[in-house]
């Protein structure tokens, strides 16, 4: 005896996967909402193993590091030793930054406090070692930082950063990135639309979008369809149907145009 089984029909939704942040990174955007002010900036995922981000903030990190000091002794080191260094280091009174590269260490001093250490200056091969081990990783690095630095809480430094993430950050402390104080902190929703793709169809509802470079932009007009767009992706707004695809899969792409 045999018994029948339900079945449905497979539609090419169930092949379809949400995009990674390393997907995503640069092509989707983050939806700002502060009461009556919405903001637009280009996602970015902010991870080492992102040939964008880690050469973006590769960058950064050179010139806080070639600020600092034009030289450092360096040399590569074994993850269990570098409290040791460390504290040689503190005790001489010197600074240091110690650098991931793919598995190895590499640790940068301003004094000569650890054996088999390599003077390196601006001129003389430091450049390019950092262009070495700041780069990408080749694997995610899991929650570890891929910096420490001897002074990194003291002067607010992060271990991570893209074209974006300040702009969120200042929103998110109470500041707007494009003038003035916040009243209240930002809420931000993650979508794979990109900002352009946001900023057309509220420009098609009677939006004014005003862009700050590239990579963000806020809505200067607002129309009621257009909030009624941008107030649809956030938590709390009614599920189907939403505009915008969230990154967490909560809404379909809608590929028609807004009327």
């Amino acid at each position: 005896m045999t018994t029948a089984t339900a079945t449905r029909e497979i539609t090419p939704g169930d092949f379809l996967m949400e995009p990674t942040p390393l997907e995503l990174c640069g092509k989707g955007a983050r939806i700002g909402r502060k009461g009556e002010d919405y903001m637009l900036l280009r996602y970015f995922c902010k991870r080492w193993d992102c040939p964008w981000c880690s050469e973006f903030m590769g960058s950064q990190w050179r010139e806080k590091i070639l600020a600092q000091s034009d030289s450092y002794y360096s040399t590569e080191i074994a993850a269990d030793q570098v409290s040791a260094a460390v504290k040689r280091i503190r005790k001489a009174e010197g600074q240091y930054w110690v650098v991931r590269d793919n598995g190895t260490h590499h640790l940068l001093a301003t004094v000569d406090t650890v054996p088999g250490s390599t003077l390196l200056t601006r001129e003389n091969g430091l450049q390019a070692l950092l262009k070495q081990i700041l780069g990408k990783e080749a694997i995610s690095l899991g929650g570890k930082r891929k910096i420490r630095h001897s002074q990194l809480r003291s002067q607010g430094m992060e271990d991570s950063g893209s074209a974006g993430a300040t702009d969120e950050a200042a929103a998110s402390a109470g500041t707007s990135p494009l003038g003035g104080e916040a009243r209240e902190p930002w809420e931000w929703v993650t979508v794979t639309e990109s900002p352009e793709e946001i900023g057309r169809r509220l420009e098609e509802v009677g939006c004014v979008v005003r862009w700050n470079g590239s990579d963000r932009a806020s809505v200067a007009t607002l129309s009621e369809e257009g909030r009624r767009l941008l107030d649809s992706v956030f938590p709390g707004s009614p599920d189907p149907p939403l505009p915008f695809r969230r990154s967490d899969g909560r809404s379909p792409v809608s590929q028609q145009p807004v009327s």
